[in-house]
């Protein structure tokens, strides 16, 4: 009884903790939930799922289909309000505790190492903010862990055609939904069936799993090339990250071999270096250096607060690491478990070598949402082969780090803190506003606004919204929501931010005229 509790009480955390910016805030967290609204309402208004627009930016986001697809399901056969339909896409998200913990379980064989696994997955850090956030990757989130747990079937040994009828449907999801994440399914694939290949070639006793994986890749691989001839312009950031990835999928496979081979004459135990929990060490390191605006060219760096997060994620990085190293031997789950690893190491490389530009940090981002599985995975081993007093420890390590990451991802989600992206979050009384000042903005004048502001708008039908710039302004009207007067202003691809004190000062204010002012919403005059 005391399982079936700690099961329910993990689940139910796994779905709330999404769900928190909607339920303080009363409406979305991140800016790309009305471009996705924009495109269901407009499948709506004329029955087809639109795939194109002469927006780039609508085109690009028309082109994973599958949260427009959802939104207008919901829309035409619940009928919800706006706001309340965007909270199924973290409500998706925090169903991927469930086949996550399916995964564990199988490894561990230990229930309740699996609720704990899980419960570090829901309330990591990076994970929080992730879930929390409505946009195209989030919803596919489900999609990628209910991949890789039918990976996890076939590596171990539950094998049949209709789990692969499943993959293809959940290989045609992840081509449909996000293209990060099927490019990390893509190397996920790669690294599977080599490694599966590697394990196979071994002179011991094999079941069939390799020619299933074989079938599994051939399918995956089709779908992603008739993906990327018929819908090619969502293809064209994967293309750019792609050449990143070729050469060091290959050079990371040979290193990946070297680290995991086996001892086929002894024990057909893999062994890893000693020193492999020091790589952690070198990470955060470098880490360190570019949470403190060291590396990467960015506007406004966060400021050394953020770093106070930092040993948290290093201690559950660390054990992380030292859970991966004691994944030996060659059998087919510890195998899956180091192509899990093994990807997640080629994502995160990739990330660090694309340039100290904002597209370096974006990558970084996208990389860390693969972190909170890592973990669980690497805890599940730590903690089920360790002895009964060692283990205690251990659970007490990975709580404290998870409670400070977790920490990190409340201050960005609930009290908006814009150095760790808190400005991405919107209060319910912006969007109503909002929506009552664009009936009066005709495009007769120039109107500048933030990302946040701008995507908004955009919903509203007010495309004409020109970027704002942190240096030098022009006449027109400039749109400022409290999360900018706040916090600031997310520039450029939304990846950068500005202080809003910093933009108003620059603006002068003082010198504008005040066309209207709210509880939430105030638009300025810029005179010539």
């Amino acid at each position: 009884m005391k399982r079936v509790s700690g099961l329910f009480l993990v689940f139910f955390i796994s779905f709330l903790a999404p769900l928190l910016p909607f339920l303080i805030h009363g409406a979305p967290f991140i800016s790309d939930c009305w471009i996705h609204m924009k495109i269901a309402f407009d499948a709506i208004s004329s029955g087809i799922l639109p795939l194109e627009y002469n927006y780039s930016g609508l085109t690009y986001n028309a082109q994973w289909p599958l949260i427009n697809a959802l939104f207008t399901f919901i829309i035409l056969i619940c009928g919800f309000n706006v706001l309340y339909v965007s909270q199924f896409v973290p409500l998706l998200a925090g169903l991927s505790a469930i086949p996550l913990y399916l995964v564990v379980k199988g490894i561990s064989k230990n229930v309740k190492i699996s609720i704990f696994a899980t419960l570090l997955y829901s309330l990591e850090g990076f994970h929080v903010v992730f879930t929390s956030s409505v946009m195209k990757e989030t919803a596919t989130l489900y999609v990628l862990i209910t991949f890789v747990f039918v990976y996890f079937l076939f590596f171990s040994g539950r094998t049949s055609w209709k789990h692969l009828a499943v993959l293809l449907l959940l290989s045609c999801g992840l081509l449909l939904g996000h293209h990060y994440l099927s490019l990390f399914a893509l190397v996920f694939v790669c690294f599977a069936t080599c490694l599966s290949a590697w394990s196979y070639l071994q002179p011991r006793e094999h079941d069939d799993t390799f020619p299933w994986l074989v079938l599994s890749a051939l399918i995956f691989i089709s779908v992603f090339t008739l993906r990327a001839i018929f819908l090619w312009e969502g293809f064209i950031t994967i293309y750019d990250i792609a050449y990143i990835f070729v050469p060091l999928l290959f050079s990371s496979f040979i290193i990946t071999l070297w680290v995991s081979r086996c001892c086929v004459r002894k024990s057909h135990v893999s062994r890893f270096p000693k020193f492999s929990p020091l790589l952690v060490i070198i990470a955060f390191i470098l880490s360190y250096f570019v949470i403190s605006g060291r590396v990467y060219f960015v506007v406004s760096p966060p400021s050394r607060s953020a770093l106070f997060f930092i040993p948290g994620y290093f201690l559950i990085g660390f054990l992380s690491v030292l859970g991966f190293s004691r994944a030996s031997g060659c059998n087919s789950e510890m195998v899956y478990v180091r192509t899990y690893f093994s990807s997640f190491v080629c994502v995160i490389f990739a990330s660090f070598l694309w340039g100290f530009d904002e597209i370096g940090i974006w990558l970084v981002v996208k990389a860390s949402h693969h972190f909170a599985p890592v973990m669980a995975l690497a805890s599940t081993i730590l903690l089920a082969r360790t002895s009964e007093r060692i283990k205690r420890v251990f659970c007490l390590l990975l709580i404290l780090g998870t409670l400070v990451s977790f920490g990190a991802g409340i201050r960005c989600i609930v009290f908006k803190d814009p150095e760790l992206g808190g400005i991405a979050a919107y209060y319910s009384g912006e969007i109503f506003e909002i929506g009552s000042l664009s009936r009066f903005m005709d495009g007769s004048s120039k109107i500048y606004g933030g990302v946040q502001c701008r995507t908004l708008l955009m919903f509203y039908g007010v495309s004409d919204v020109s970027g704002l710039q942190p240096f030098g302004f022009d006449s027109g009207f400039y749109v400022v929501l409290r999360s900018n007067w706040e916090g600031g202003f997310f520039v450029g691809g939304g990846y950068q931010w500005v202080s809003g004190e910093f933009v108003l000062n620059e603006l002068n204010v003082d010198s504008c005229g005040v066309v209207f002012s709210g509880g939430y919403v105030q638009v300025f005059w810029k005179f010539e």
